[in-house]
């Protein structure tokens, strides 16, 4: 069964001055495609997203640029993770901010190793497939025209 790209409505959200320093952001949703040669090694291309199969790797992508005159400081991007993929553990990036994650539709935030879910009134680790938002606080400020890539994978349901 093949599926249109409905997993751009994952959108993001900019918090913090960001906006008033000319923050601006756009996410990119490619599909991964692994192809192996014959000496055994492999080679990875990414393609858009516009058809994409149950178990698919997807890669979710958030290009951020300054454009204005401004550092832009306390910047926090988040991006929902879609309903229709589970998140591929380990794969946010990290450069130059903390990740955090959440379980509950954004509500709260918290390192992958210390994320909880409540299940029939039990707490327990958080399983992959439960995340629903990821959360990236820059350490730094963002200077006037620096820009960078943050990215996560996540699998077609």
């Amino acid at each position: 069964m093949m599926r249109s790209a409905i997993l751009a409505m994952a959108g993001f959200l900019l918090a913090g001055p960001s906006f008033a320093a000319g923050l601006s952001a756009e996410q990119v949703i490619e599909r991964m495609i692994v192809t192996e040669s014959e000496d055994g090694s492999t080679e990875v291309e990414l393609v858009p997203a516009e058809t994409v199969t149950p178990g698919d790797e997807l890669v979710y992508s958030l290009n951020f640029r300054n454009d204005g005159v401004e550092s832009a400081e306390n910047v926090v991007l988040t991006v929902p993770v879609p309903p229709e993929v589970n998140y591929v553990e380990n794969s946010a990036s990290t450069d130059d901010a903390v990740v955090a994650f959440s379980a509950d539709g954004g509500k709260s935030f918290s390192p992958r190793g210390d994320l909880e879910v409540v299940v029939d009134g039990e707490k327990r680790a958080a399983l992959a497939g439960e995340i629903t938002h990821v959360r990236w606080t820059f350490r730094d400020k963002i200077n006037p025209g620096s820009s960078g890539t943050l990215e996560f994978h996540a699998v077609l349901k």
